[in-house]
This record gives C-alpha cells, structure tokens and sequence, in this order.
C-alpha cells in the first residue's frame, strides 16, 4: 500500500525515498531518515525532520548502544553506501574515535 501523500510527480526520486516524504508528510512531527541528497533536499523543502543513516549510528553511540562507530561505517562504506570523508572525519571526531 502506498502513501496517499507520495510524491509521484517527481520522477527522480526513488520509490523508497518518496514513499518515506509521503508518509512523513501525513506525520509531520516524524524524522525522516534520508541519504539521498535529493530527497533530503525536498524532505527540507517540506520542513521536515531529516537524519542519514550516520547520524542514526552516531546517536546509537552517544546513547550506548555500540562500542564503536568507525567498524559500523567501513561495513557501510563496504555495502556500497556513499559518504563524504568530511562527515565521516567530523562523526569519528565527535566520537572519540
């Protein structure tokens, strides 16, 4: 089932990044995780709440749910996903890593 609110008209968005906008536009006050710079783009359009899949493994850190996050983002690094050497220097930084 599909999202009333998903955002069909916007033809370079991925099915699994708009369905994520359309159902957090039905729930405003939702966090969006989104690594895709366009969707973040429109999902900041739309005022929503935005957090990457980095800033998810940071706060499991912060809350003491891993060890370390450095291992966390190789692996991801490793699956294919892109990230920026200054975001991922900035995360280990903040993380004592």
């Amino acid at each position: 089932m599909q999202s009333q609110a998903l955002l069909s008209a916007i033809t370079d968005l991925g099915p699994g990044e708009a369905e994520v906008i359309g159902l957090a536009l039905e729930h405003p006050k939702s966090r969006v995780i989104l690594d895709d710079q366009l969707a973040r783009r429109i999902a900041a359009l739309n005022k929503l709440t935005v957090t990457g899949t980095v800033g998810v493994v940071s706060k499991a850190k912060q809350a003491g749910y891993l060890a370390d996050v450095k291992p966390i983002i190789a692996e991801l690094r490793q699956a294919g996903l892109w990230l920026n050497d200054a975001l991922v220097e900035s995360v280990l930084a903040e993380a004592g890593e």
